[in-house]
């Protein structure tokens, strides 16, 4: 069983589950701030990766519209987060 979905993507209820579970964490943990304080990514391709992670997680590991409908408010939130330029942040990502 697995929870990436790079190569096998789960074809049973509970690997279904475990993928749409771990797509989800990363919404609602430090999960992205982890990665940027790595410093292995510039802050241009930090940006470019989060958001094809965020658009990955959400399209491909997670399975089920209710969850799908959980993250949605917080996948924006980070987009808008992630494409602001100016610096004011007017909206938190973990805000509803």
């Amino acid at each position: 069983m697995t929870h990436s979905c790079n190569k096998d993507i789960p074809d049973t209820l509970e690997g279904k589950i475990l993928a749409s579970a771990d797509a989800m964490s990363h919404y609602s943990s430090d999960f992205y701030l982890q990665i940027a304080v790595t410093g292995k990514r510039n802050l241009k391709d930090f940006k470019k990766w989060t958001l094809e992670k965020l658009d990955r997680d959400f399209n491909k590991k997670i399975f089920f519209d209710f969850a799908k409908d959980e993250v949605k408010i917080k996948k924006q939130g980070f987009k808008d987060f992630n494409n602001n330029e100016s610096g004011n942040f007017n909206r938190d990502p973990y805000r509803f």
